[in-house]
């Protein structure tokens, strides 16, 4: 009888033990996501259209538009060296170092005879424009941003073109501008995709807005300028 009681409690005792060591399965943890640390280096090329708002300096002259009320879109280009630094999540800082054109033109023909006159003015500007973005995705990036591009002013050049009643052709360019204003800020944003290839390497498009807040032109000049365009860029990015 004793060793029926004595096995029975051994029994218990070794139930009680192994049910007691028994654990629970862990929960997995939960990955935090992290922010993007990397910084993108880039060189991109800019095909733009560029115009502009003018207007009678009220201030001065006030001398009327006359045949500058009749210019047009015209094309010209940018290039920028830039870079990309992450601050947050999906948030980074985009900044550089750019080549920035505006400009506008101008063409007329007679109706009675051969003569025609016409002109593509060209303002050059060195900036650095500033721009807050936020951007999502790992392989493609989709971002979109908009921020400040202080500019100083490099040179002004305008080709003219004309011929005469006969059909002779001639054309001029003048390089010189005295009313040009020396530093301009323009208000911009951009938004576009980035593709990144399994190295470090990738390319970007993006399409742009750019307008200038301030005045092309000095104070005393005839007529408040300000451009604006929109254009597209494409360039080669590399990742550190």
């Amino acid at each position: 009888m004793k060793k029926i009681i004595i096995s029975f409690v051994l029994i218990c005792f070794t139930y009680t033990v192994s049910g007691q060591i028994v654990t629970q399965p862990s929960k997995p943890e939960k990955i935090k996501s992290k922010k993007d640390t990397a910084v993108i280096v880039y060189a991109e090329f800019g095909y733009n259209s560029s115009f502009r708002l003018l207007e009678s300096n009220a201030d001065f002259l006030n001398k009327s538009l006359g045949k500058r009320a009749d210019e047009t879109k015209l094309t010209v280009y940018s290039g920028t060296l830039g870079m990309t630094i992450p601050i947050a999540k999906n948030i980074c800082i985009d900044g550089g170092f750019s080549f920035m054109q505006n400009g506008e033109q101008y063409k007329w023909a007679s109706s009675t005879s051969d003569s025609t006159f016409a002109y593509q003015s060209n303002y050059n500007y060195l900036a650095l424009p500033v721009q807050l973005k936020f951007q999502t995705g790992k392989q493609i990036q989709f971002f979109i941003g908009t921020g400040l591009a202080p500019q100083m002013f490099q040179s002004y050049r305008q080709r003219q073109q004309w011929s005469d009643s006969l059909g002779a052709k001639k054309s001029v360019t003048v390089k010189q501008n005295s009313d040009c204003s020396t530093f301009n800020l323009a208000w911009f944003s951009s938004a576009g995709f980035q593709l990144n290839f399994n190295g470090n390497m990738g390319i970007r498009l993006s399409g742009t807005f750019r307008k200038e807040l301030l005045n092309t032109f000095t104070k005393y000049a005839d007529y408040i300028h300000k451009s604006f365009g929109y254009g597209l860029n494409v360039g080669l990015t590399y990742k550190f």
